[in-house]
């Protein structure tokens, strides 16, 4: 985010920064009040203002528009149905779906998921890799999980939350804009 918004906005780069904060702490510790200072020098208040937004903000970060000036599209992907729900399984085509871990305040747990459960069915669709029920349950809203605890099946109600993107793809845009092209050849040092 940085090293893209200096050089967007033609005040160097990522490294010039780093020059001035060596230069400044002459190799011993920084801290915040540093890099705003060396940004300003840099940048102005505006990009320093940015920096305060990016680190204690809630927001989320302007990323896919900073990499679009550079003519880098960026995609989100959902997330495995795992990390999403909060827990950590192991798969296997004949063991079938086990539960390891369930994370703190996560969904699973406000199900009633335990470690050592094994995972039979959601929504009545039997699973042997979790990410298969994607194919049949909807982003958010509740499914019903069967699994088997201490010889007994039990079904639980588990509240999804709305998706967010876990993950994201970058590609080269197909025809950016000569700015756009000359930028992230500079970024990318090619």
């Amino acid at each position: 985010m940085l090293d893209l918004s200096l050089r967007c906005g033609g005040h160097g780069s990522l490294d010039a920064l780093m020059r001035g904060l060596w230069s400044r702490s002459h190799g011993g510790a920084i801290g915040e009040a540093d890099i705003v200072q060396v940004l300003q020098q840099l940048a102005g208040p505006s990009l320093s203002a940015e920096l305060e937004r990016w680190v204690h903000g809630t927001d989320e970060l302007p990323l896919a528009t900073l990499l679009a000036q550079a003519g880098v599209t960026l995609q989100a992907e959902a997330g495995d149905l795992a990390a999403a729900w909060g827990v950590r399984v192991s798969e296997g085509a004949l063991s079938g779906v086990h539960v390891k871990t369930v994370h703190r305040d996560s969904a699973a747990e406000k199900a009633g998921v335990a470690a050592g459960d094994e995972l039979l069915a959601v929504d009545g669709w039997r699973v042997r890799r979790l990410d298969d029920a994607r194919a049949w349950i909807g982003r958010g809203g509740v499914v019903e999980l069967t699994v088997v605890r201490d010889q007994r099946l039990l079904n639980l109600q588990l509240v999804q939350a709305p998706a967010h993107g876990a993950g994201a793809t970058l590609a080269l845009a197909d025809k950016p804009a000569a700015a756009a092209r000359a930028l992230r050849l500079e970024w990318l040092g090619v």
